[in-house]
């Protein structure tokens, strides 16, 4: 939906500069059809218009079919300018859905930020084409990282992915409507405002919680092992005097766990909670800036893995981490 807003635009662009939508039909644009179909694809196995009864169970798959149609269409017309811009963004957002195993991640600051924090990604689950972004989440930085206001039409988060896609129908469509082309000067103004906004937003993305935590848990662990040696000759340090503390009653040894969600509200990790108790599953709560619902005890990693993968397959979001 948020190309409908530099396609907008590019049509006013394309007036502008003496263009007409009657050049469309004459211009060198090659298989038209299939950003239909892509389209078509998506909108079968996704809300508000799917998933329809006969692909459920197949939705990841014809998610990636819609990639590699729309790729075809990207070479057939790559002599057409823009498509530079057009299968660049293309790449970083296909390489951030095939990593992540056919969804895009979002970060739940963007998504709160936009709008578009539902119940289920409360919950955990997953939701229409995307997965929220967390510590074992590959290439978060090519996710929907960045978010328009709530306040805005057509609000929500986009990538950078889908900026440098916004950026390449701004270049493509004035030309196929006949508009004029910019002089030298015009193109050299609009390329610097392009590149201050795309600078804009890609300096200002905010890492997602859950790797800022995983990165600090990792700082922390690893500073605890390194220990500068005495210099030659000098005296032994005197280890200084420590103030025994009670372990946190809510973390339990340290091992494997497996986590399924971290709430900002208690009684939603409750209600997490009790529903995989019910499902027969060892959950309990952690607390601390966020509560988090933690399922199983594990002294070796693939046993958590296990759990994580039938988790994962009762749609929750889950992954394996290391308790302290």
């Amino acid at each position: 939906m948020l190309l409908l807003v530099p396609l907008g635009l590019s049509l006013c662009l394309g007036w502008a500069r003496g263009g007409t939508l009657r050049k469309l039909p004459s211009a060198d644009l090659r298989h038209p059809w299939i950003p239909l179909l892509s389209l078509a694809l998506q909108l079968a196995i996704f809300e508000p218009t799917g998933p329809l009864p006969f692909l459920r169970g197949h939705e990841l798959t014809v998610h990636l079919l819609s990639y590699a149609v729309l790729g075809a269409f990207l070479w057939f017309n790559r002599h057409l300018p823009g498509m530079v811009l057009l299968a660049a963004g293309f790449a970083c957002n296909a390489v951030a859905i095939v990593a992540n195993g056919g969804l895009m991640p979002a970060s739940e600051e963007a998504l709160r930020f936009a709008g578009r924090w539902t119940a289920a990604r409360e919950a955990g689950f997953a939701h229409n084409n995307s997965t929220v972004i967390g510590p074992h989440t590959k290439l978060w930085f090519l996710g929907d990282v960045f978010a328009l206001p709530a306040a805005l039409p057509l609000a929500n988060v986009f990538s950078v992915g889908d900026v440098l896609l916004a950026l390449g129908v701004l270049v493509l469509v004035p030309p196929l409507m006949g508009a004029q082309p910019f002089e030298p000067r015009e193109a050299a103004v609009a390329a610097a405002a392009a590149g201050f906004v795309l600078g804009l937003l890609v300096g200002t993305v905010r890492v997602p919680a859950a790797l800022r935590e995983a990165a600090a848990q990792a700082l922390t662990a690893s500073s605890r092992d390194v220990t500068a040696p005495p210099a030659p000759g000098a005296p032994s340090p005197v280890p200084s005097p420590t103030l025994s503390q009670a372990a946190p009653t809510s973390i339990p040894s340290r091992g494997y766990t497996v986590q399924v969600g971290a709430f900002r509200e208690r009684a939603n990790a409750e209600a997490v909670a009790r529903r995989l108790r019910a499902q027969g599953y060892d959950a309990r709560l952690v607390s601390g800036p966020l509560v988090r619902v933690w399922v199983g005890r594990f002294d070796d990693e693939p046993a958590a893995r296990r759990l994580a993968q039938d988790l994962a397959r009762a749609g929750y979001s889950a992954f394996v981490r290391r308790t302290p």
